[in-house]
């Protein structure tokens, strides 16, 4: 067989991965559907992850993976028994990752940097709470300063062993 893709060294992979020559087309495809799951999962690389060779190793073996799970069972099977027969057959619906699962999702927005589902949130400390409350002046009618009588606020100190609070 003559492979028609440009992508040689992932046909081979695949193959070697489930054990028989897979057809180069299907490859194509199948690796054109999981490259918009790349650059889905790996928004910040939408640019620049375009094609195979663009993609760092790491990723390049989950989807590799990914295709060759695909290519061993397209239709999803999850069970299958033979006494009695009886098979499971996946949701039918694709989850956020495509065809990679949640451990290779994470490898490829791990790879990316683009921090995925993972945000950080640079928070600033608020000011420190001051116990010290400002000494009023009070004043009289004629204008002098004056101390009222009752309680009042013992702001922590030495004196106090830092035990400040409201005396009477």
């Amino acid at each position: 067989m003559v492979q028609t893709t440009q992508h040689a060294d992932l046909v081979s992979a695949v193959s070697a991965r489930i054990g028989r020559t897979i057809d180069s087309t299907w490859v194509d495809t199948a690796l054109a559907e999981a490259m918009a799951y790349v650059r889905l999962l790996a928004p910040c690389k939408k640019a620049t992850w375009l094609s195979w060779g663009d993609l760092p190793l790491d990723v390049q073996a989950v989807v590799a993976a990914a295709i060759a799970r695909f290519a061993e069972n397209p239709r999803g099977y999850r069970q299958e028994t033979i006494g009695e027969y009886s098979y499971t057959v996946g949701s039918g619906s694709v989850g956020t990752n495509g065809p990679f699962t949640a451990a290779e999702a994470r490898i490829i927005a791990s790879e990316s940097g683009c921090g995925s589902s993972f945000k950080t949130v640079h928070m600033t400390s608020p000011a420190p709470l001051s116990l010290e409350v400002p000494e009023q002046r009070l004043l009289d009618s004629d204008g002098d300063e004056y101390k009222p009588s009752g309680v009042y606020w013992d702001a922590p100190s030495h004196a106090n062993g830092w035990q400040g609070g409201w005396k009477a």
